[in-house]
């Protein structure tokens, strides 16, 4: 898995050399047809220019897994299940598809209802649980929750969800980076013999961005809302070499 993640949605649409795509999220059953999602993209997408964050209502909007016939296999496929069956079909579909990694989605804040995962102990595919900001001092339930269903590698984190929508972008940075450095603090309690993997994101739009990620404990990042303004993306190939500078 290459040290850039360009996240979900962005990954569905947009290739950038030497960064790894997330593709999804995905859920078992379509979520709108077409129309209906760039109608639910333009309505609900705002910006604050104050605190540089993006806001969103989208709940999710997607084909549905089956939509899926192959994936390249240096992607991510995120997913997430609302029941039991759910999750055993999309953890079922997805392996199918054989993607470098799966992701989680545990933690949209647009939804309700995401179901209770099954045991995933020595699951034959990489899997990450995409959790939500640290907001409450000393509540690591979440992170708890997928580590003991077997989950090594987590990203950190999803949107915050706020009375306007779901947060991303500059706002999202201090939860994101505070959630790095508590788990890490913690990781003394995990098992020994199996190291925490974590994708850090959340207002990531420069190399000083990507620094203080790393010095928080991630060992990746992931980039996305930056990704929105079309003249950010030449910037992708900068921040890819600062990874590969700072890594070696």
């Amino acid at each position: 898995m290459r040290k850039l993640i360009i996240s979900a949605p962005f990954g569905n649409y947009l290739r950038f050399n030497n960064t790894t795509p997330t593709l999804g999220t995905f859920t078992l059953h379509r979520r709108g047809s077409l129309m209906y999602r760039v109608w639910r993209l333009l309505k609900t997408l705002d910006y604050d220019f104050d605190s540089g964050s993006w806001y969103n209502n989208l709940g999710l909007p997607n084909p549905g897994i089956f939509s899926l016939q192959s994936v390249a296999q240096d992607c991510i496929l995120s997913v997430c299940g609302f029941s039991a069956y759910e999750w055993e079909v999309l953890l079922k579909a997805a392996t199918l598809l054989n993607p470098r990694a799966i992701e989680l989605n545990l933690s949209c804040p647009n939804v309700v209802g995401i179901a209770p995962l099954p045991d995933l102990h020595d699951y034959p595919v990489e899997l990450i649980a995409k959790l939500a900001p640290q907001v409450k001092d000393g509540d690591l339930s979440g992170f708890w929750y997928a580590y003991d269903k077997g989950i090594r590698h987590f990203h950190l984190c999803n949107s915050l969800k706020t009375e306007a929508g779901a947060m991303s972008g500059k706002g999202l940075k201090r939860h994101s980076l505070s959630t790095i450095r508590i788990i890490r603090a913690h990781e003394w309690m995990c098992d020994k013999n199996s190291k925490l993997q974590i994708i850090g994101g959340g207002g990531i739009a420069s190399e000083a961005d990507i620094d203080e990620y790393l010095e928080a404990g991630a060992d990746r990042v992931a980039i996305a809302s930056t990704l929105l303004n079309p003249f950010n993306w030449h910037k992708v190939s900068r921040l890819v070499q600062h990874l590969e500078g700072v890594s070696k």
